[in-house]
């Protein structure tokens, strides 16, 4: 079977499809910068969240704790 094509159009081909990939990488590049971005944007409110979360709970276990100190004073 012989080959019809002109080798022009397959040197236009071939650099159209270099040129894709050069393009889907630069693509794929983008994106993967863009979502570390968001990663770590919702890392740091997950964090900020966890934090506050905690907080409260200190401070419950905290109030629990005097109830308990003052009822133990109280009965002694």
């Amino acid at each position: 079977m012989v080959n019809d094509q002109d080798p022009l159009e397959e040197g236009k081909g071939l650099l159209l499809l270099q040129q894709a990939k050069v393009d889907l990488d630069e693509t794929v590049q983008d994106l993967d910068v863009k979502l570390n971005r968001v990663l770590a944007k919702q890392e740091y409110d997950y964090l900020q969240s966890y934090n506050v979360y905690v907080k409260r709970k200190d401070k419950e276990l905290r109030e629990l704790v005097a109830k308990i100190s003052e009822k133990h004073s109280n009965a002694s």
